[in-house]
């Protein structure tokens, strides 16, 4: 429910398993993200914490709290988060994603960049990566560089949507509960 994003339903169900197994995993995780994606970082924060009290060691859980942290604009916190699940796990990009946001925020273009670099070697395809790192290069005076990064995001978008577009055309999968038996 919390993945097509039916908050209600997901709500009652997630409260619901908390309150009969305060301890059972990730259902403070996922609580987490449902108040963040309704914009309640606070409860959002206060999942996640619960969460990182039963699960000290699960990366996602300071990835999430770092994510909550940088919309809450709370920057000291997402990067506190992000370091600590990037010691967990170096290759978790949204984390190195989410430092360089911060990094970029504070105007110290050159640690975004380095962070950006290793998420690029992590995924070098990734449109979202060449964005940012555009976006970082331009602040930083570097604006044939940056629209050239800028260039390559837009073009790997559109190869990935056309992709997708030719993955949709294909003919549909056929549903044997709605063929009928002709015989």
């Amino acid at each position: 429910m919390l993945n097509l994003e039916s908050y209600e339903n997901a709500a009652k169900e997630l409260t619901a398993a908390a309150e009969a197994d305060p301890n059972l995993p990730f259902v403070h995780f996922n609580l987490g993200l449902l108040y963040s994606k309704r914009g309640d970082y606070e409860r959002a924060k206060e999942e996640l914490e619960k969460d990182i009290a039963l699960e000290p060691d699960l990366v996602f859980n300071y990835d999430e709290l770092g994510n909550v942290s940088l919309a809450a604009g709370d920057d000291l916190a997402a990067e506190k988060n992000y370091r600590r699940a990037l010691s967990l796990d170096p290759r978790m990009l949204s984390s190195h994603l989410g430092l360089a946001k911060v990094c970029g925020r504070r105007h110290d273009y050159q640690k975004a960049l380095t962070q950006l670099d290793l998420a690029a070697k992590l995924d070098p395809k990734a449109s979202r990566i060449h964005y940012l790192r555009g976006q970082t290069l331009v602040h930083m005076g570097r604006a044939a560089e940056g629209k050239k990064e800028l260039e390559l995001a837009v073009q790997i978008s559109g190869a990935q949507r056309d992709k997708r577009q030719k993955e949709l055309e294909r003919a549909p999968i056929p549903n044997p509960e709605l063929v009928v038996d002709s015989l």
